[in-house]
């Protein structure tokens, strides 16, 4: 067959087809875009706006305000604060040894020189009970100071008694790993205190399994949140943990959806703070090369509608159109930033249509893929 006939059979075959609706793997990149506004009213009429993203635009986009319903809006505690001595709390328990060598002494047993009182508990009150002395108040002191009001006490029935004092955390002492560490538990704090990242440390470390773990610090009836890679590269202060901090260690949950011609359509996690739409592309194992057009790889996102101002978004809802034949649209997409719930669509190119109707033709008559 002559190449003359077979571009007249191509001709009547794509009439005869303009009416049909051909199978896609993905939407065209004309197909989406026909409904959305091309102008501010339209836009606003509509509800959404399309965007052309280069590189003049991308740095003001990615200021707008993000639509991530994640996003961490606890703040983290803005200094690391000082470690401070370590005070006795109810529920500590302590350890005391009295030594006399008195032998009428009225805590020594028969011929005993020392007596040990051990498993004290502090009580609610803030004190401890002692025999012969009745109730020491010893909360908020350092245990040099309660060792000290403690002697006192002894010494009022035994003048030549000698004290030591051991104190074992309690709760208010000590610091919870709550979930997310290797090894979750209590832990007391030590005298000179302790800081976040080394008490993470102690606890065995953050589960690998993890992506992107976000630190929360539990303190009173306030919850803190800080990314661990800011922790770890100072970004976040490395603060000192108080008596009754608890620590939770929990995945990112932010996510955004690829689908089209991508080598993969999936709910994608978000494996880093920050991630761009050529990251993002990447991470779906890239454009399909016989099927995406690269001129239509579209992101779509919602913003609330308190966003839509002057300067910012033109729509609740907008479509953002990126170009990667183009080294200026090339640019673009390397620096612009992905958001949680974005979906990014790469649409199928005109050509994969144009090779179904070939490819139709081409069985339909018999014609060979190479014509002579």
């Amino acid at each position: 067959m002559s190449i003359r006939i077979f571009i007249a059979l191509v001709g009547v075959g794509a009439m005869s087809l303009s009416g049909c609706s051909l199978p896609q793997g993905a939407a065209r990149s004309s197909q989406v875009l026909s409904g959305a506004a091309t102008t501010p009213e339209e836009a606003r009429e509509l509800g959404i706006a399309v965007v052309q993203v280069s590189r003049n635009n991308v740095t003001p986009i990615n200021k707008w305000a993000s639509s991530d319903p994640d996003e961490l809006r606890r703040p983290w505690p803005g200094s690391v604060g000082s470690a401070g001595a370590i005070t006795l709390a109810p529920g500590d328990q302590l350890g005391i040894r009295v030594w006399d060598n008195d032998p009428n002494a009225l805590m020594n047993g028969a011929n005993q020189r020392s007596t040990e009182l051990n498993g004290l508990k502090v009580a609610a009150d803030g004190s401890v009970t002692l025999p012969y002395a009745g109730k020491v108040r010893i909360s908020g002191m350092s245990t040099d100071a309660a060792l000290d009001r403690i002697r006192e006490e002894i010494r009022k029935s035994q003048p030549t008694a000698e004290v030591q004092l051991a104190a074992q955390p309690g709760r208010m002492n000590s610091v919870s790993a709550v979930s997310g560490l290797l090894n979750p538990g209590s832990y007391p704090l030590p005298e000179g205190g302790l800081p976040i990242l080394s008490m993470i440390a102690l606890a065995g470390g953050i589960q690998p399994s993890l992506q992107n773990p976000v630190v929360r610090l539990m303190r009173g009836g306030t919850i803190y949140e800080a990314r661990a890679t800011d922790l770890l590269q100072g970004r976040s202060p490395d603060v000192m943990l108080r008596g009754g901090d608890r620590i939770a260690v929990v995945e990112d949950q932010r996510r955004f959806t690829i689908l089209g011609a991508t080598g993969s359509e999936q709910l994608m996690a978000f494996d880093r703070d920050r991630i761009t739409a050529l990251q993002a592309l990447a991470k779906s194992g890239g454009l399909a090369s016989n099927r995406a057009d690269l001129k239509g790889v579209l992101v779509l996102r919602d913003y609330a509608p308190d966003h839509v101002q002057s300067g910012g978004p033109a729509a609740p809802s907008v479509i953002y159109a990126l170009d990667l034949t183009t080294a200026d649209g090339l640019f673009a997409a390397r620096n612009f930033d992905i958001h949680p719930g974005d979906t990014i669509l790469a649409t199928e190119s005109p050509v994969v249509s144009a090779r179904t109707v070939l490819g139709l033709i081409g069985s339909t008559f018999g014609v060979s893929n190479q014509l002579q």
